[in-house]
């Protein structure tokens, strides 16, 4: 097949200079090219810039590869906006149409639909301008941009104990990032993710657990753009991420049905991952990422790795999801989804089906 990758554009390091070090921001594209190129297609890489809808008309591709996670032109805001060009010029793409990413990207509207669907999720106030009245929260509280994803604007302070450091980082928020601040409730608690594959059926991998190392204080237990990306920094070596994640069978199950429910409730397809945190057996989600990195490192690639399934047939499995929603143009049309047995390692449930409400 002629396949065009849709990659971002380069300047996403401009935009957040200090959000975007250590980041490898070719990786995620460089892997895909590998694989698709191994599986014999022909690969045509187009950057995400205001001129991709012509060179994609142009190249007239038989599919487009969307790994554009940065955006239109590195406008986080914009990243829906790719998947909307894609599909005004009537090609088919891989990953979640412009509507899953648009509500995920809006992380108030997108907690407010999981809450309307019976998903716990933080409870959790908006700051669009940074004068509002402090609800009904209680401390500690997290404060996050409302439209970023990578843990961008999250650092090992963004965790407020009181009002005045509230404040500060509201604004820190609203001055630096352009946009509201989200504040959450801070869950001291275990915090795992699930990796995903499908249209009608999913495939939910190895559930993951990101490990904090006991001598961090709650408060910096937290999974920030530091202890992310930075590979020189005390706290990206105080984390581990653990697959398959050392739990039980209930657990286990409670999690990946979680996150099915969930990344159905927010309209996706394709391929995604959902994370939580687990307090008092109280399993909170924290975030639905409908575009979540596809190198050949990254967790989602592990996940399916454990699960039996190799780098390259991820690749194509997700080129060949992408072909067929372009050609069944109705969506979703079973709400019976299949969760991939997981391994004998720890959690070994065996495999079944899940009715989503």
């Amino acid at each position: 097949m002629r396949i065009a990758v849709l990659h971002r554009d380069e300047r996403a390091k401009e935009k957040y200079p200090l959000d975007f070090e250590g980041r490898i921001e070719a990786e995620d594209t460089a892997s895909i090219i590998r694989a698709l190129a191994a599986l014999g297609h022909e690969v045509l890489p187009v950057c995400a810039s205001a001129n991709a809808i012509f060179s994609l008309k142009k190249a007239k591709p038989d599919i487009v590869f969307n790994a554009c996670d940065d955006g239109l032109e590195s406008d986080s805001l914009l990243e829906p906006h790719v998947a909307a060009i894609i599909e005004a010029i009537r090609l088919p793409y891989t990953g979640n149409n412009y509507l899953a990413l648009g509500l995920c990207m809006n992380k108030a509207l997108a907690k407010q639909i999981l809450l309307q669907k019976g998903i716990l999720t933080p409870d959790y106030q908006l700051f669009e301008t940074g004068s509002e009245k402090l609800s009904d929260l209680s401390f500690p509280l997290i404060v996050k941009p409302a439209h970023e994803d990578g843990s961008i604007g999250i650092k090992q302070d963004s965790v407020a104990e009181n009002i005045d450091e509230l404040r500060a980082k509201v604004k820190n928020i609203i001055n630096n990032y352009k946009q509201a601040a989200l504040v959450e409730e801070f869950i001291e608690g275990r915090e795992f993710s699930v990796s995903m594959i499908g249209n009608e059926k999913i495939d939910a991998f190895q559930i993951a657990e990101i490990v904090f190392e006991e001598s961090l204080e709650k408060k910096m237990r937290i999974y920030s753009y530091e202890s992310k990306w930075l590979k020189e920094s005390p706290h990206y070596k105080k984390v581990i991420d653990n697959c398959p994640a050392d739990i039980d069978r209930k657990t286990g199950e409670k999690i990946t049905q979680t996150a099915i429910k969930a990344f159905r409730a927010l309209g996706c397809q394709g391929y995604g991952r959902v994370e939580f945190r687990l307090r008092d057996e109280e399993l909170h989600v924290i975030e639905v990422n409908p575009n979540s990195d596809l190198s050949e490192d990254a967790e989602l690639a592990k996940s399916a790795a454990l699960s039996g399934i190799s780098y390259k047939e991820l690749i194509q499995r997700i080129v060949m999801l992408g072909l067929k929603r372009g050609k069944s143009k109705g969506g979703v049309q079973s709400e019976q989804v299949y969760c991939r047995p997981q391994s004998k390692a720890r959690n070994n449930y065996s495999a079944k089906r899940i009715a989503v409400a």
